[in-house]
């Protein structure tokens, strides 16, 4: 029996072929695949509708939502005239943040950071709007305070104008003002 020296030839690799016996006895055999969706070749007739492991997918829309809800909050209620609609949004993600953390606690979700972020973000903004919210009472106190105190000394003028009988009287109700 001659044994070859070279390297092995195109299709003499040393290797078993396939369906050859290995030298320890066990042979291979291919395995039929199983496509993604459960049958063979990919059918999507049989078997189950999702990925690998047939685990449930995480909840994580509430988290998301108050993220979102939350940085929308936080940007309409720094803008002067929208506050007011940066509260309801800030409510809105506070709530849906708190809601979504209770589903990652539960195992539910797993995007804690998010929810959180949506429950300081909501937070920030409806702080935000509050603030706003009194430096416009403020605002408006103050304007009001001033017209009033203005309509005042006009009134008084105006008194003052219609008891005067001379041009000297007439003068003397318009130098103090």
């Amino acid at each position: 029996m001659a044994h070859n020296e070279g390297p092995p030839q195109y299709g003499q690799s040393g290797q078993p072929q396939y369906g050859q016996q290995q030298p320890g006895g066990q042979q291979y055999q291919q395995q039929p695949q199983q496509g993604y969706y459960g049958g063979p070749g990919g059918d999507a007739g049989q078997g189950y509708y999702g990925p690998p492991g047939g685990g449930a997918q995480p909840q994580n829309g509430l988290g998301l939502a108050a993220l979102i809800v939350g940085i929308v909050g936080l940007v309409f209620a720094i803008i002067p005239f929208t506050f007011w609609l940066g509260a309801v949004l800030g409510i809105v993600g506070i709530v849906l943040g708190i809601v979504g953390m209770r589903k990652v606690s539960s195992g539910a979700a797993n995007n804690k950071g998010a929810a959180l972020t949506g429950v300081i973000t909501g937070a920030l903004g409806l702080i935000v709007a509050i603030v706003w919210f009194v430096l416009g009472v403020l605002l408006v106190n103050s304007v009001s305070e001033q017209t009033q105190n203005q309509l005042n000394e006009l009134q008084k003028t105006s008194e003052c104008l219609q008891k005067a009988q001379t041009a000297d009287e007439m003068s003397a109700c318009t130098a103090g003002s």
